[in-house]
């Protein structure tokens, strides 16, 4: 009987890597060297990238807008111009 398990052992193997180190079994050959710890980060410090990427996004959201009322623009400009031409075309017949 064969089992297709091959992802769920990668997620376990990937969990077990993790652990070790985090807590590791075997004790360091340093004195010196202490137990690796889960460092946390103050509440400031996560909520700068975040800044970064939500005036990014403004700002693309901004040059989109900025462009499509551009491209807006000029299609008008060029129906107000062929427009003219008509008129100017139609008296001179």
């Amino acid at each position: 009987m064969t089992v297709n398990a091959l992802p769920e052992i990668q997620k376990e193997l990937a969990k077990e890597k993790s652990d070790q180190l985090v807590h590791p079994t075997q004790a360091a050959d340093n004195a010196k060297d202490a137990e690796p710890t889960n460092v946390q980060l103050n509440a400031e410090h996560n909520k700068e990238p975040a800044k970064k990427a939500e005036k990014k996004v403004e700002k693309k959201t901004e040059k989109k807008a900025e462009k499509k009322l551009e491209k807006k623009a000029e299609k008008k400009a060029e129906k107000k111009a062929e427009k003219k031409t008509e008129k100017k075309a139609k008296k001179l017949e």
